[in-house]
């Protein structure tokens, strides 16, 4: 029996530039205390293996401290005679990684950073058993690599277990967001190489693509697109049988709450006693410290508070009195899609500025001139079909019909 635990994308410097100098802290802190409690696992299971599928770095910027570190972290698998198997991606220091030196000398640490194919064979005894474990695998040797280099590993050839490790991309895989293609390769031509286990690393969700094929998604959320728990696959391979089970490291949590706020909601107080309420449910719901929770809201409906809400200092008082109130590490709300209460059609009906406006908000596809400015704008991505374009348009387009609504009619909805 072979047991391996698989990890990528830990991106252990990753900088947070955009949080709070406190917030920033904690997160640095979160991701190297992530990887610790892999390897503490890694080591309490037993695992002949560690296979790390790229980006365990974020940049060439490894502060002093990160490499002692990840050293430590390294030195303390190799002592328990625990493989690391770790392929660069195109987020690390190709080359660079100059204080590993000493690390790589060891037969417990195989590093592969350029792009030559390389097939290792280690034999492993365990009660007198001996199995013979072959790595098959490719680092990025520049930041750009676009060849599918996969398409030039070998096949399984013979009983012994074999194991391919890629930072690559599976265009059929699930992604958070648009990620650009790293050493793309379909999904079905790694399956045609018959391996017992194929660890890949980029997409940043912990995915198995096919029963023996499988992303671990990174060991800790980088932002409030990567919510939940994060970590790694233990991989167990024993009499031709593999066996995957997920597994979770990451001490900070990100969370997302979409809140559709009801008519009734008349003031800022009584919906900050509701969203607590909510955010509260969930974070005993994530199983974690409040402490360790990021937390984005999105709202959305229509709502007397439009006008309130489309206030940022508001929008800024109101997560911070929530993320005080929870003792939350932090809070961000974001408006959806947010609207008054205004009747939008008795206004439209009337001929006036705002009854034009209206109507061009609402007619702009029929207004070629207007149509073919606005899909052209700079945040419209030009890759999307026209119909794509379309409806992020419209999305904009509702928002926009509301603001006109709130600016030009006077209505009075005071925060009470």
């Amino acid at each position: 029996m072979i047991k391996l635990l698989h990890i990528s994308d830990c991106h252990l410097n990753t900088g947070f530039s955009n949080k709070s100098a406190e917030v920033r802290k904690r997160l640095k802190e979160g991701l190297m205390a992530s990887f610790v409690h892999a390897i503490d696992y890694a080591i309490q299971a037993q695992v002949d293996g560690v296979l790390i599928a790229g980006d365990l770095f974020d940049n060439d910027k490894i502060g002093y401290q990160i490499e002692k570190e990840s050293r430590r972290e390294f030195k303390r698998l190799i002592n328990e005679q625990i493989h690391v198997f770790y392929v660069s991606g195109n987020h690390d220091p190709m080359h660079t990684t100059t204080f590993l030196k000493d690390i790589i000398k060891s037969p417990f640490f195989h590093l592969y950073d350029s792009d030559e194919i390389i097939e290792e064979c280690v034999t492993l005894i365990k009660h007198d058993e001996e199995t013979r474990l072959h790595i098959v695998g490719c680092g990025h040797k520049t930041k750009h690599e676009k060849r599918n280099l996969i398409a030039r590993f070998p096949s399984k050839s013979n009983d012994d277990v074999y194991i391919g490790l890629a930072h690559a991309s599976v265009p059929s895989a699930q992604s958070v967001s648009e990620k650009e293609d790293y050493m793309a390769v379909a999904l079905n031509q790694i399956q045609a190489l018959q391996y017992d286990y194929f660890a890949l690393g980029h997409i940043h969700i912990r995915q198995l693509l096919a029963p023996k094929v499988a992303y671990s998604g990174n060991i800790q959320g980088l932002n409030y697109k990567e919510t939940g728990d994060k970590g790694g696959y233990l991989v167990t391979i024993a009499h031709g049988v593999t066996e995957i089970e997920p597994v979770a490291f990451n001490q900070i949590e990100w969370l997302k709450l979409s809140f559709d706020i009801p008519e009734s909601i008349t003031s800022l107080h009584e919906l900050e006693a509701v969203l607590i309420n909510r955010v509260q449910a969930q974070v005993i719901h994530s199983n974690r410290a409040a402490r360790d929770c990021i937390v984005r809201i999105t709202i959305s409906g229509r709502t007397p508070l439009y006008a309130a809400l489309n206030q940022g200092e508001n929008l800024e008082e109101l997560a911070e009195s929530i993320g005080q109130e929870i003792g939350l590490l932090e809070v961000n709300i974001k408006l959806g899609h947010l609207g008054s209460l205004i009747d939008r059609e008795a206004y439209i009906e009337e001929k006036t500025i705002l009854s034009e406006s209206l109507k061009v908000a609402e007619n702009w596809q029929e207004i070629p001139l207007l149509k073919d400015k606005l899909l052209s704008l700079p945040f419209i991505n030009s890759k999307w079909t026209e119909a794509e374009k379309i409806e992020v348009m419209n999305e904009i387009m509702a928002t926009i019909d509301d603001d006109i609504l709130s600016r030009l009619v006077k209505v009075n909805h005071e925060d009470k």
